[in-house]
């Protein structure tokens, strides 16, 4: 099972709703979940800057991998 969750929402959901981030490391933590890269807010900057796009993109790997320990992706922009 794939989840895309954006960088705004974990933020909100650290703050506000912990509990949910619990559960979304506990999925984490069986193996069988992947959290998918996107920008981080979930933007369309890849119309207007790849640069902006990709240093989202970024931010968005490195808090997934921050929160649940994956860094992994499917394609590398970096």
């Amino acid at each position: 099972m794939a989840y895309s969750i954006t960088g705004v929402l974990l933020e909100q959901l650290l703050s506000f709703s912990p509990e949910v981030m619990s559960t979304f490391d506990a999925l984490a933590e069986t193996g069988c979940v992947e959290f998918l890269a996107e920008t981080y807010y979930h933007s369309l900057s890849f119309l207007y800057s790849r640069d902006e796009f990709v240093e989202q993109v970024n931010k968005h790997i490195e808090t997934i991998d921050c929160f649940f320990g994956q860094s992994r992706g499917y394609l590398e922009i970096r």
